[in-house]
């Protein structure tokens, strides 16, 4: 069987899902193509108004590429919906093929996925969908464990798929490129070698540059259970062994040598065992060899473990932080205290002014529609109290399907429109409102701290400032797109310094 698998994803081309799902189908016999239909998600406005659409060659390339196969898939998460729903009515259309649909979005919600798709895989994919492509060649396919089916206007619900026991039962994702392909300059192409070194993310690296990284994952799921999550509906974590996680990256290092970084993607890698860490790190340094990533958390972050994972190449730690403010922690169910935070953050502090890591990036949430102004006074002073350097990523808070914060703002009637509010909510682009700036700020390490606490101060009741600090005005709006503005320029000129004309032409032509 013949399964062609739509993946509108980031502009990286990751894609985890839908890579570990092709490696499981091709070993059981089938032939399988991911077409990586990138994207960022920066154009949408508050008004929740703008409908991401590829353009008309890109669909009619993947309707052509679609063509001979026995069904297709389409994978992708809530942000993406409206390019899912592109891509699968054009599919209908064209060539009247069955669509499945799986991922997290389909997952959490298979009743509305399933008006539109033919299947809908609810949960893990990796024991269903085999079945259900063996079902439509000699079986009934509406009778698949964990696989909806709409018959006319009927819908058969079949539950959800099995969970995979034991990661270490199937291959890594299929990171190879023959059969598959991806959107080049307004076109679907074959991927390739020199393709997959455009798309790999560019990490940030020693000097200002930035190196050619490789995301890998050893891990499912996630300790942590915060409300906010789309992972917090996920099953227990469950690992790779030590020697599977090397040999991949081993593998991926051999097969594409100019990969200059490695980022372990797992939501919280410092949450693996002393033991596993150790001998990863061992087997790491021994066989790999290259600087490398992760993600950590304060209340997982360990001076011990740390020191092990920096002897085998550790340079960079991203911390989520997320708020300040007790209750919103509450809220969140995030029990870092601020202490913990503050101490978690002096250690990688350290670290780098020792040479020995670049500066972290610490991740905010901003826009939480339960939140007061004190409340995000409480973030910006827990910000202003940790040392510089570091990034901030500050994301806006999205009410993620399947969520608790979902289900609450639901009863509450914060939500009442899930396609505006939030498969087309401009996540990474807060609100520009007053307070969101000094959130902003407090990570430019040029602004005195002692101004920024001045400024915070002010009273918030101006209709210059919107009022309660909260919401945008004309001079926040500027506000906002001066300093931006102004934190391009710098990395521009270091760009131009170290002579990557690769970063500034991406710069220019990043796909939307």
């Amino acid at each position: 069987m013949r399964l062609v698998i739509l993946s509108p994803n980031p502009p990286d081309c990751m894609a985890f899902g839908p890579r570990q799902l092709a490696s499981v189908l091709k070993a059981g016999g089938h032939q399988v193509s991911v077409v990586f239909l990138r994207g960022g998600v920066g154009a949408n406005r508050f008004d929740g108004e703008h409908v991401y659409q590829y353009p008309e060659a890109v669909v009619r390339d993947v309707v052509e590429i679609c063509r001979g196969a026995d069904a297709v898939g389409v994978s992708f998460m809530s942000l993406y919906w409206d390019r899912a729903v592109q891509l699968t009515e054009a599919v209908q259309r064209a060539l009247g093929l069955p669509v499945i649909w799986g991922g997290t979005h389909p997952t959490v919600r298979p009743e509305t996925s399933i008006q539109i798709a033919d299947y809908v895989c609810v949960g893990e994919g990796e024991i269903a969908v085999p079945q259900w492509l063996e079902a439509l060649h000699g079986g009934d396919p509406t009778a698949v464990r964990g696989v909806w089916a709409r018959v006319g206007a009927r819908v058969i619900d079949n539950g959800e798929a099995p969970d995979l026991p034991d990661l270490n039962a199937i291959p890594w994702p299929d990171f190879d490129t023959p059969g598959h392909y991806v959107d080049h300059r307004g076109r679907v192409v074959p991927m390739t070698s020199a393709r997959m070194r455009e798309v790999l993310p560019r990490l940030p690296f020693h000097g200002g540059r930035q190196a050619i990284g490789m995301r890998v994952m050893a891990t499912r799921g996630c300790p942590h259970r915060c409300t906010y999550c789309a992972s917090s509906a996920q099953r227990p974590m469950r690992r790779r062994t030590v020697e599977s996680t090397v040999a991949q990256m081993r593998w991926l290092k051999e097969r594409y040598p100019f990969i200059e970084v490695f980022y372990e993607f797992d939501d919280t890698f410092f949450a693996n065992s002393y033991r596993w860490m150790e001998e990863f790190a061992a087997a790491y340094k021994r066989e790999v060899g290259l600087p490398w990533f992760c993600q950590t958390s304060p209340t997982t972050l360990r001076e011990d473990k740390l020191d092990l994972l920096l002897d085998a190449g550790l340079i960079y730690c991203e911390m989520g932080i997320q708020s300040g403010s007790e209750e919103i922690k509450e809220l969140f169910l995030r029990s870092e205290t601020e202490d913990q935070v503050r101490a978690a953050a002096s250690l990688l502090h350290r670290h780098h002014t020792a040479g020995r890591m670049l500066r972290p990036r610490y991740h905010v949430i901003t826009d939480v529609p339960w939140e007061s102004a004190d409340s995000v006074r409480m973030t910006l002073s827990l910000l202003l109290s940790l040392e510089h350097p570091f990034d901030l990523a500050i994301g806006s808070l999205v009410l993620f399907p399947g969520t608790w914060l979902n289900e609450k703002a639901t009863a509450e009637g914060l939500l009442t429109d899930e396609v505006r509010q939030i498969y087309r909510k401009p996540f990474l682009h807060p609100v520009p409102s007053w307070l969101n700036w000094l959130i902003y700020a407090a990570g430019q390490p040029w602004i005195p701290r002692p101004l920024l606490r001045a400024l915070a101060q002010l009273p918030a009741n101006t209709p210059l400032l919107g009022g309660d600090g909260l919401r945008p005005t004309p001079f926040t709006r500027a506000l906002h797109r001066s300093s931006r503005a102004a934190e391009r320029l710098p990395r521009a000129m270091q760009a131009v310094r170290n002579r990557e004309l690769e970063r500034i032409l991406r710069a220019l032509t990043q796909v939307r």
